[in-house]
C-alpha cells in the first residue's frame, strides 16, 4: 500500500511539476535506471568508507549528475540547465525539477534509497545513498514560461 501511495504521489507530483506544460508541439522522452545492484552495492561501500558523502544527502547534486547523464543522449548538450529544485522528499523518495533559462526543456528527476543497500550502509538509513531512478524530459518549443 505504502508504495503504491508513493507512485500514485509522483504522479500526482510529476502532473503538477509539469501542470499544462505538454501538448501537442511537446515531446517526451523517459529514462528509467536499470538496477546493477553489484554496482550499487560497491558505490555504497566506497561511500561508507568515507568518499563522496554527499550522495548520503544532497540529492540535489545527485539529481544534477542525473540530468547531465542524460543531456548528451539527449541532444541537450549545450543547454544550460538550472540547478534542481526539489519538488517532494522522503526518507526514501526525491523527486526534483530544472529546466531551462527559458523554460522550454523541463528535467523531471525521481531518487531513490534502495533497502537492499541497508547492509552495506552500515544499517544506518541516513547513510543509504541516493540513486537515480528515472528522468523524464519535456520540450515544448511555443510554450515557454
Amino acid at each position: 500500500m505504502k508504495r503504491l501511495c508513493c507512485t500514485i504521489l509522483l504522479v500526482v507530483v510529476c502532473s503538477v511539476a509539469i501542470g499544462g506544460f505538454a501538448g501537442d508541439d511537446c515531446t517526451q522522452q523517459f529514462w528509467m535506471w536499470t538496477v546493477d545492484k553489484a554496482s550499487a552495492r560497491a558505490l555504497q561501500q566506497s561511500v561508507s568508507e568515507g568518499h563522496q558523502p554527499w550522495r548520503m544527502d544532497d540529492v540535489v547534486a545527485v539529481a544534477e549528475q542525473a540530468v547531465d547523464g542524460r543531456k548528451s543522449a539527449w541532444g541537450d548538450a549545450k543547454t544550460v540547465i538550472g540547478t534542481p529544485k526539489v519538488l517532494t522528499k522522503t526518507g526514501g523518495e526525491a523527486v526534483l525539477l530544472a529546466s531551462s533559462s527559458d523554460g522550454s526543456i523541463r528535467y523531471v528527476v525521481t531518487l531513490r534509497k534502495y533497502g537492499w543497500l541497508l547492509e552495506a550502509a552500515r544499517n544506518d538509513w541516513r547513510q543509504v545513498i541516493w540513486l537515480p531512478a528515472s528522468v523524464e524530459r519535456s520540450h515544448c518549443a511555443s510554450q515557454k514560461r
